[in-house]
């Protein structure tokens, strides 16, 4: 750990983008990271207040090699991203916690050809249509080659069907009934 002034090395500074007062820089190897707290008083309060959770998360993006998970989409999946109560908003911030960088990934954008080589997961968030032979055939080979897999299906929906190969191969049963559920699967502590 070095304490350095940004007028007094200007080369550091630099190389790690940061550009005046008000900057912590982080640097592992070639890694380097910024948090920026501001240069005015007034923003130092809230920065402060926020500060543990911050540095602690520009330490892992620096310290931690990034993971990288890709979530599939084209097929009515639920959303990861809004904020609806019945999609899986949660479940992407929790992975984010994680130091898991969140991407898509779709027939479109090449799920045909492959999951993508950075993936260190991929999530298939209740899909409503069916996935196509040839991507359930890719998911396989990317589970074989070691990769981790979320899958989460709904038992109201026939999109389950497409899976049978991948599930078998898992040696996994799909049974189509709901996991929990708001009223029908919670006991009463009072």
């Amino acid at each position: 750990v070095r304490i350095v002034d940004f007028e007094q090395a200007r080369e550091d500074a630099k190389r790690t983008r940061v550009r005046g007062n008000g900057s912590l820089a982080f640097e592992v190897g070639e890694r380097p990271a910024r948090l920026e707290l501001g240069d005015r008083p007034q923003e130092w309060e809230i920065a402060v207040k926020q500060l543990d959770a911050r540095v602690q998360a520009t330490l892992l993006d620096v310290v931690v090699p990034p993971r990288i998970a890709y979530y599939t989409a084209g097929h009515r999946e639920r959303s990861l991203d809004s904020d609806d109560p019945d999609d899986y908003s949660a479940l992407l911030k929790a992975l984010g916690e994680h130091a898991l960088k969140i991407r898509a990934v779709s027939t479109a954008e090449g799920l045909i050809a492959g999951v993508p080589e950075d993936a260190d997961l991929l999530i298939i968030a209740d899909p409503q249509d069916n996935f196509h032979d040839v991507e359930v055939e890719v998911i396989q080979e990317y589970v074989e080659k070691g990769g981790s897999l979320l899958l989460i299906l709904d038992p109201d929906s026939d999109a389950h069907q497409s899976f049978k190969p991948l599930l078998k191969f898992l040696g996994v049963s799909y049974i189509p009934r709901p996991m929990t559920h708001l009223t029908k699967h919670v006991r009463d502590r009072g």
